[in-house]
């Protein structure tokens, strides 16, 4: 597989994930995401994106329904 921004190879290892969303700031170690050779770039392959998609969602939900 090859990276979409510099054409380098990508090579599936485990590494921390990053993301912000709506106020949300999650940060995920050793995660399984296929990483550039060259420019560092994580892809992250469909059964991860899933959890994150599903853990922000969880998280969304439990913060909105927070009395302040």
């Amino acid at each position: 597989m090859k990276c979409m921004y510099c054409g380098g190879e990508l090579k599936k290892t485990k590494d921390t994930f990053h993301t912000d969303r709506k106020g949300i700031h999650l940060t995920i170690d050793k995660i399984d995401v296929y990483k550039c050779t060259i420019c560092g770039e994580i892809m992250v392959d469909t059964p991860e994106v899933k959890i994150i998609q599903d853990t922000l969602l969880h998280l969304e939900k439990a913060l909105s329904n927070r009395v302040a």
